[in-house]
């Protein structure tokens, strides 16, 4: 469960909040968006995301600006003129912020959303956990379903149990020009920009994609890397591999396929039952 947000970073003197980024996101990508920022009171207030430059009828250099958590703001939905104004709200330095998911399924098959990475990924492990329980099926080995959400801010799945020896993390599947990836398939990945991933439990996914009819392809990662591979670099002696979604747009606002997502638990099903 990837973690793709905002913090507070500091309040300007005329009550806009500045943030740093929590994981990759594009803040070209956010500009407009609805955001939600909580308080360690529990306390949740709505705002928007705005360049500083945010007219083309005020300033010159609105469209050029650099995008990024410099030149960002959050424009808060309340009545506030002033950083005092902010801060008397309870809202504080390294709030978490959340931004506005905009979740939408089309007739025609695609799932559109922020934070598909890896939010699909998690639903294809509950529905394989809900067909298991209801086919009364049990994985071949010990097998444990892991939600980690520290993988995009980079220490991941970097705690695994010592009786774990094979580590399969479920991410998305990039969309690129030296990419067979698409929002209809299932991406395999070789390697990422870490480390190979473990040719024979690779190879035995391709296998098991294959004898399950299962729409894949298999690729290398340049800017990616997964659960499996933190926990590699953190030491632990496991096999590593990961598959997932085809995701279009990825840390935007993000498109895949029900058909992927009911692929990915296929393959995660074959995975868990095979010896």
């Amino acid at each position: 469960m990837d973690t793709i947000g905002l913090q507070v970073r500091h309040v300007m003197e005329n009550g806009w909040i500045e943030v740093k980024n929590l994981g990759g996101v594009n803040f070209h990508n956010i500009e407009g968006e609805n955001v939600y920022i909580h308080t360690r009171s529990g306390k949740t207030y709505e705002g928007m995301v705005i360049c500083k430059s945010h007219s083309t009828h005020v300033f010159d250099d609105a469209r050029s600006r650099e995008r990024d958590m410099f030149n960002e703001a959050i424009l808060l939905d309340e009545d506030v003129s002033c950083a005092k104004d902010v801060y008397d709200l309870g809202i504080e330095h390294g709030d978490l912020i959340s931004v506005e998911p905009r979740f939408k399924r089309t007739k025609s098959g695609f799932v559109k959303s922020r934070h598909i990475d890896d939010k699909a990924m998690v639903a294809a492990a509950i529905e394989v956990l809900r067909q298991l329980k209801e086919e009364n099926l049990t994985p071949f080995y010990n097998t444990l379903f892991a939600f980690p959400i520290f993988e995009e801010i980079g220490h991941g799945g970097a705690y695994v149990p010592s009786e774990v020896s094979e580590y399969v993390a479920l991410d998305i599947g990039l969309i690129g020009p030296d990419n067979h990836g698409s929002e209809k398939k299932v991406s395999i990945g070789a390697s990422d920009n870490y480390s190979p991933y473990d040719w024979e439990l690779t190879t035995k996914l391709i296998n098991l994609a294959k004898e399950n009819n299962v729409h894949y392809c298999v690729d290398t990662y340049y800017r990616f890397g997964s659960d499996a591979t933190a926990a590699i670099r953190a030491g632990n002696n496991v096999t590593p591999a990961v598959f997932g979604v085809g995701c279009m747009n990825s840390h935007g606002y993000e498109r895949t396929s029900v058909q992927a997502i009911a692929d990915c638990v296929k393959l995660t099903k074959a995975y868990v039952l095979s010896e």
